[in-house]
């Protein structure tokens, strides 16, 4: 198995991943108003949009490697609050989503495939 793969290394690649997406925005990285007007806020746009989808990749190689393919669900519904607009106004919720696929990429005893799932 590659070290990369361990649980610590998912942590640790995931939050450094997903740390533009919480610095960028005070350079405007994801208002469209400011892309128009600042070269800088449209490069920090492409870093922001390339950080989040690297790491929804990597939620999912992690999850693949779980059994649980379902996690990068997650990483990707932290994109899609995070760059759609109105849904980027909701405080947290995309930290929420990050957390949560922190929580579930670095335990190995929680399982969420659809299987065990009981209504």
């Amino acid at each position: 198995m590659f070290a990369f793969f361990k649980r610590q290394w998912f942590f640790y690649a995931y939050t450094a991943l997903i740390t533009p997406s919480y610095l960028l925005p005070w350079l405007g990285s994801n208002s469209m108003f400011a892309n128009i007007f600042s070269s800088v806020a449209r490069w920090g746009f492409g870093v922001h949009v390339t950080s989040l989808c690297l790491a929804a990749l990597l939620s999912f190689i992690r999850g693949v490697q779980l059994r649980t393919p379902q996690l990068a669900l997650l990483s990707l519904s932290a994109l899609v609050c995070d760059l759609v607009p109105l849904l980027n106004w909701i405080p947290l919720l995309p930290t929420f989503f990050h957390g949560l696929a922190i929580l579930l990429g670095t335990d190995t005893k929680i399982n969420i495939s659809s299987s065990r799932l009981r209504w």
